[in-house]
């Protein structure tokens, strides 16, 4: 016998725009272990997991009820057609 099992979870987002953040991974994840902060969070995209370049410029999205997330640039460009 087998299973299969398919789960989604839709979530509202906030979406910025895209010259509001132009800082590479590399000076964040910097920035916030300087300072003692959890960079987890932010080390893969949100949508489809990948481990985003220390050279990439994320997209940032606003997820209600969890916080701030990073796109890797291919998610929110398909974001951005829907």
């Amino acid at each position: 016998m087998v299973v299969t099992k398919k789960m989604s979870k839709s979530y509202e987002v906030d979406v910025w725009p895209i010259e509001s953040w132009s800082t590479p991974m590399s000076e964040f994840i910097a920035s916030r272990r300087t300072n003692g902060m959890s960079v987890k969070q932010f080390e893969h995209c949100f949508c489809c997991g990948r481990s985003l370049r220390a050279e990439e410029v994320p997209r940032i999205r606003t997820v209600h009820g969890i916080g701030n997330r990073f796109l890797c640039n291919t998610c929110a460009e398909k974001e951005d057609q829907v």
